[in-house]
């Protein structure tokens, strides 16, 4: 049965996970933060809230990069934690994984289509101009929802129709894309 103290699960945790030991040896925020925070499931909400709590611009590419290597480490530590322990099923830790990765998608998305499009305008179909978005598509476990930590995702990248952007430097929307 699992220890009942936080010190005990953490324990259990430093002897079994040379990550989360280096990790957590490094980083005395990231173990008080674990401490408060172990005792709930992992989960999309909470991931969300840790990459605004950051303070860094995500809409820039560099503080985006490092908000995420954060949030990642925070929900891999607390993860180790909960599954070496048996406070997270199977289930918890897959959901958690693909959230993750969801959500740095999805980030990486808004992140870049900005910066894109201050330099070239907005990606307009040739049809009838109506602005194009591009829809990542997630395949495999990250489309059923079942990352796990070992997990490589695998995407497919489309957009609705060709076209090019209305800035002063014009890019085809196969270019943008």
């Amino acid at each position: 049965s699992p220890p009942a103290t936080f010190d005990g699960l953490l324990q259990r945790t430093l002897n079994c996970s040379r990550y989360a030991k280096r990790a957590l040896e490094m980083d005395q925020t990231l173990l008080d933060w674990l401490h408060e925070n172990y005792a709930t499931p992992c989960n999309r909400a909470e991931m969300v809230a840790l990459l605004q709590q950051t303070g860094l611009d995500l809409l820039d590419e560099g503080g985006l990069s490092r908000a995420v290597r954060v949030l990642r480490k925070q929900v891999m530590v607390k993860l180790i934690l909960r599954d070496i322990n048996g406070l997270a099923d199977l289930n918890e830790v897959m959901h958690a994984m693909t959230a993750l990765a969801e959500i740095c998608i999805q980030q990486a998305q808004t992140c870049l289509t900005q910066a894109l499009q201050t330099q070239f305008g907005t990606p307009l179909g040739e049809t009838n101009a109506i602005p194009q978005e591009l829809l990542i598509i997630g395949m495999g476990k990250l489309g059923g929802g079942e990352l796990n930590v070992s997990s490589d995702i695998d995407l497919i990248f489309v957009y609705p129709e060709d076209g090019e952007t209305d800035g002063s430097k014009k890019l085809s929307n196969h270019e943008f894309f």
